[in-house]
């Protein structure tokens, strides 16, 4: 798409790059970057515009953090900081109990909303269990926008299953295991009985793409009337599961992978399969399935343009798309409006909180400590950045990174602001502040 204008809002002081240190280091150089290529593209650049006057933040010392925080040495606050609150805690469930505490207390007496305030932390894996505990006690409504691997789900899963049955050339251990997904629409009932069948007599492999003519119960004798309408059941059971598997096997792979979905009428199964959850549950179950058909849909685009005339073996592509299926991940949808906002630091995008509680803020923790990851070495990475392919999540950008995400999340806030440190994880182990919650402790005294 083209347009006239293009304007880009970025979150540092000019385009300066000579701090490769600072806080906004990495911002600046987004917008270097953004700059080389407009000038790769012969596009005029107007001069950058310096907003230099806040206008958000309604209390002076959020002000004074804002500006001072970034710079080193660190001036001291010369005035009262009362909006700006630095506690540590003896452990998680006491820190997230004293910000429950004030949250209602913001809520029943200061005329705050759920939706006004915000709580920023770094990493809330160990946070979970905890905030589902705490804020409950207190009635606190909270949305988290916590990443789910979608592989769990049962379109995904039952998917899985159905690669797996193929790959296998029809084992009879994943096609059972794919009878029981709800995917299939094949019933409980029907499952143990087409199961019965199989351990009976042993079917395997191609058997299953042949009608069954043996007797359900194991016998030699004639078939009683029952015996064979028992029979005909099975076989459709059996038609229904194998037919799709069939035409799995027979088409372009990620053609074949909608085609099955399709063919098996998945999406009408799960809803089907739904329809006796409670109201809430439901619907949360079905958002999610939207969410995930539409994961596996930019999927299946990426394989077949990707690998539109690439002859691979099926096996290889099943791999491939196992591979790329665990990496895919979906996130939660807000149930309320109204409610608390829980979130990390680099991925939390709050509505103009009055109150921010920023949680966590322990060594190694808040900021993180950056640990090696990928398949390529840090001199690695920066003899492919000489040659012009920057990957990006280097170490030493990882940890400026780190320094914005502070910045980012102790900014946010334009009325109140509290920092808070357990000093015990939950097994008891000792923990310690961090350098941020020193720092600041320090500079509103």
């Amino acid at each position: 798409h083209k347009s006239i204008d293009v304007t880009v809002a970025l979150t540092c002081a000019s385009l300066d790059s000579s701090d490769k240190t600072s806080a906004f280091a990495p911002v600046t150089a987004t917008a270097n970057r953004f700059v080389e290529e407009a000038k790769k593209c012969g596009s005029r650049i107007a001069k950058p515009v310096i907003l230099r006057q806040s206008y958000r933040f309604l209390n002076p010392e959020l002000a004074y953090l804002a500006q001072e925080f970034p710079k080193e040495p660190h001036t001291l606050c010369d005035f009262a900081a009362e909006h700006v609150t630095a506690a540590s805690c003896e452990d998680i469930y006491d820190e997230l109990d004293y910000a429950a505490a004030h949250i209602s207390l913001l809520v029943q007496d200061r005329g705050y909303r759920f939706r006004d305030i915000a709580v920023i932390a770094r990493d809330l894996g160990r946070y979970l269990v905890p905030l589902q505990t705490v804020f409950s006690r207190y009635d606190i409504p909270f949305f988290t926008d916590l990443r789910a691997d979608i592989q769990v789900y049962p379109l995904v899963s039952g998917l899985l299953c159905a690669l797996d049955a193929v790959r296998s050339n029809f084992d009879s251990e994943y096609l059972l295991a794919l009878s029981k997904q709800c995917i299939t629409g094949i019933s409980d009932i029907e499952a143990g009985m087409l199961e019965n069948y199989c351990y009976i007599w042993s079917i395997s492999g191609n058997e299953w793409t042949h009608e069954f003519v043996n007797h359900p119960d194991g016998m030699e004798q004639s078939l009683t009337d029952e015996q064979a309408n028992r029979l005909a059941f099975i076989n459709a059971v059996r038609e229904k599961l194998i037919a799709p598997l069939i035409r799995l096997k027979k088409r372009q792979f990620a053609a074949a992978v909608f085609n099955y979905l399709t063919d098996c009428s998945a999406v009408q199964n799960l809803i089907e399969s739904a329809k006796d959850m409670p109201e809430e549950e439901q619907k949360q179950f079905l958002d999610t399935g939207a969410q995930v058909w539409d994961a596996i849909i930019s999927l299946l685009d990426a394989f077949g343009g990707a690998l539109n005339g690439v002859s691979m073996p099926l096996i290889r592509l099943i791999d491939l798309f196992r591979m790329s299926i665990s990496t895919a991940d979906i996130g939660s949808l807000p149930q309320t409006l109204d409610q608390v906002i829980v979130g990390t630091a680099d991925r939390i995008r709050p509505n103009a909180p009055k109150a921010v509680f920023v949680i966590g803020l322990n060594e190694g923790e808040f900021p993180r400590w950056s640990a090696p990851s990928g398949i390529f070495s840090a001199s690695e990475r920066n003899v492919l950045s000489d040659h012009g392919i920057d990957l990006l999540r280097t170490p030493e950008r990882a940890a400026l990174f780190e320094k914005y995400y502070v910045y980012f999340a102790l900014t946010q806030a334009s009325e109140k602001l509290w920092l808070t440190c357990p000093l015990k994880d939950t097994a008891g182990n000792g923990l310690t502040p961090s350098s941020v919650f020193r720092q600041a402790e320090e500079m509103i005294g």
